[in-house]
């Protein structure tokens, strides 16, 4: 959304329905700023890091969930299952 002061995200799916940590880690993670700071000067919020660490665990929980059984189906190894394998590990390894 363009406002006067300029681009702003607005989460409508989920809005108002959770911690704040659940939409910025993700954001926070992959920024070249420093998100966590910016949200707390604009909104006079305090965001918990262990909450951010907590939810970016919880997404790679999420994703081994879902892979795991991709990759225990799959009839052929091809380049989805080589991009799961893959995914699967880097995700592990952040665990």
């Amino acid at each position: 959304m363009r406002t006067a002061t300029g681009l702003v995200l607005v989460d409508w799916d989920t809005a108002r329905r959770a911690e704040p940590e659940r939409d910025l880690w993700l954001v926070a993670a992959r920024a070249d700023l420093d998100v966590v700071a910016r949200y707390e000067d604009l909104t006079a919020g305090a965001v918990e890091r262990s909450r951010l660490r907590a939810r970016e665990r919880r997404w790679g929980l999420a994703d081994v969930a879902s892979f795991v059984p991709d990759l225990l189906a799959a009839e052929h190894a091809g380049a989805d299952t080589a991009w799961q394998l893959e995914a699967l590990a880097r995700t592990i390894d952040t665990l």
